[in-house]
């Protein structure tokens, strides 16, 4: 998205990473807000309706005259991402009975091979071991 606002818009590159920290900071400090939400009142509205707020305001940013407004469609955008997650976590748990406690076996793995990997990659970099 971002080169394509570069070239049609002519934004700087400071403009454009603007716009995405922007997408990922108020989907960040949202998400706490809606999690609270969401075990407040138990809907489904947050995973119905998340993927269609996010989903309007990003996808209605060539429709914005200015980027004052881009800033706040894309805002709007990550408030909508933001409320799908914490629903959509409590969703996934439902059905689990028993070890709840227990790790995700398709979290840990993929995580334990991307850290093997990156130390055969970069040999010399410190880290934690996997």
């Amino acid at each position: 998205m971002q080169p394509s606002l570069l070239a049609q818009y002519g934004l700087s590159l400071t403009q454009a990473g603007l716009l995405g920290g922007m997408l990922v900071f108020s989907s960040s400090v949202m998400q706490p807000v809606y999690g609270y939400l969401s075990d407040r009142f138990h809907t489904y509205l947050f995973t119905a309706l998340a993927p269609a707020v996010a989903a309007i305001f990003i996808s209605s940013l060539g429709l914005a005259p200015g980027y004052w407004l881009w800033l706040a469609m894309v805002w709007l955008g990550g408030a909508g991402v933001a409320s799908f997650h914490p629903q959509a976590t409590a969703n996934a748990t439902l059905g689990v009975k028993t070890n709840r406690a227990a790790p995700w076996p398709s979290s840990s793995a993929p995580e334990r091979w991307a850290w093997r990997w990156a130390r055969r990659i970069f040999p010399g970099q410190q880290g934690r071991s996997a």
